[in-house]
């Protein structure tokens, strides 16, 4: 990733930082785009520098305390879920800026800059665990509205099949959708979630400042991202003592190992599609064609598809641990 400039604030760079922070604020109550609520954060990086990046988190915080007190005066949400979601998106949005702009000014030369990914995977985590926070706070209903959605879903799919709507109407009673779906939550799901935001919010920045001409074509592709040599190392092991963890019944092993392999499972599908990135400019693709894929592919990651598309992305990723693929393109370029 490119450096970021870091620009001394002023009045041109508090109103763009603002407006970034107002537009983000505004997506994150579009309903379906909320998820994408955090890619104007990441444009103000990109297009303005790392210091109206870190202005631009400090209005979005501000102004989300502000909008959560005015809901709850209005729509009288309970002080713990409020202040849960608060947190949820305080982190998020800080995590991601990390991402973006890496450490804020003050901390310069007073702590090492890690790598993209390394910051990615920290956010990713903090983020799985202030959405767990949420989660305990207002599970219920969070759950409630999850299983609902899950149910239309399945009745859909069996309508007009009797003996599938009764055997939906069995796996769907006495709330068993909802302790299937805590328990998926809690044994990773939430790590997954926060991760695929972040990344998909990061590419999404990317393009938008590519469209508004603030960096050049290339910039924050992940063409040349490879994982680390030991990765493949760390997943199997994480596999092993997951399954470990769950035979001998010991929970804490099971979740802190499926965890830890699932961010692996990450790398490696970063990987994967710097891979398919890598082809498609080995085949000499138009710029709009990449950027299709881009958006695709980022639409296909927040929909029920995205876990096939992940899994896809993972194999090949795994895949050039023993056959270098990108080499053999980079070679004939």
């Amino acid at each position: 990733m490119p450096e970021l400039p870091a620009r001394r604030p002023d009045g041109g760079l508090l109103v763009r930082a603002a407006a970034c922070a107002v537009v983000a604020i505004a997506i994150s109550r579009m309903g379906a785009l909320s998820p994408l609520n955090l890619v104007p954060l990441g444009f103000a990086a990109l297009a303005f520098g790392a210091s109206a990046a870190w202005l631009a988190v400090a209005f979005h915080a501000a102004g989300s305390l502000i909008l959560t007190l005015a809901l709850m005066a209005r729509e009288e949400v309970p002080a713990a879920v409020a202040g849960a979601d608060l947190l949820n998106s305080a982190v998020t949005a800080l995590g991601f800026v990390w991402v973006m702009a890496g450490n804020p000014r003050f901390l310069d030369g007073r702590l090492p800059q890690p790598r993209t990914l390394f910051r990615l995977a920290a956010a990713s985590v903090a983020g799985a665990l202030s959405l767990l926070a949420l989660l305990f706070a207002d599970g219920a209903r969070l759950l409630s509205e999850m299983a609902a959605a899950v149910e239309w879903i399945l009745a859909s799919l069996a309508e007009g099949n009797g003996a599938d709507a009764a055997l939906l109407g069995q796996m769907l009673a006495a709330g068993s959708l909802e302790g299937m779906l805590a328990s998926t939550v809690v044994g990773g799901v939430a790590l997954l979630s926060a991760a695929v935001v972040l990344f998909v919010s990061r590419q999404a920045a990317f393009m938008v400042a590519r469209l508004a001409r603030r960096i050049e074509g290339g910039s924050g592709d992940l063409i040349g991202f490879f994982a680390p040599r030991r990765t493949a190392v760390v997943f199997a092991a994480s596999i092993l003592a997951a399954l470990a963890g769950g035979s001998l019944a010991i929970p804490a092993l099971a979740l802190a190992a499926s965890n830890a392999a699932l961010a692996c499972a990450l790398v490696f599908a970063a990987q994967g599609m710097g891979i398919a990135l890598a082809a498609l400019r080995h085949r000499r693709a138009s710029a709009l064609a990449r950027a299709l894929f881009g958006v695709l592919l980022a639409v296909a990651l927040l929909t029920p598809l995205g876990i096939v598309v992940i899994g896809a992305l993972l194999a090949v990723g795994i895949a050039e641990t023993w056959v270098p693929m990108r080499k053999k393109w980079w070679n004939a370029d």
